[in-house]
């Protein structure tokens, strides 16, 4: 996989992990879902196959306020 094959999939697994309902209940800041273990599991795949692109990807959505609520 290249960078921008790996961009898209980080970014297109975040946004789907960031769109999950937050638990309303006992903590109402906890991504909770179905899929919520699943996507943070991926998410941490990633990051542990290339830090270096996922630090990059991250500091450019920082850089562009992409990160915010």
């Amino acid at each position: 996989m290249n960078y921008f094959e790996f961009k898209n999939e980080y970014i297109n697994t975040l946004r789907e992990f960031l769109a999950i309902d937050k638990a309303e209940d006992n903590y109402p800041k906890m991504i909770f879902g179905p899929s919520s273990n699943d996507l943070a599991n991926k998410l941490a795949e990633l990051e542990e196959s290339c830090p270096d692109w996922v630090e990059k990807i991250e500091d450019m959505l920082a850089d562009n306020h992409l990160l915010q609520n």
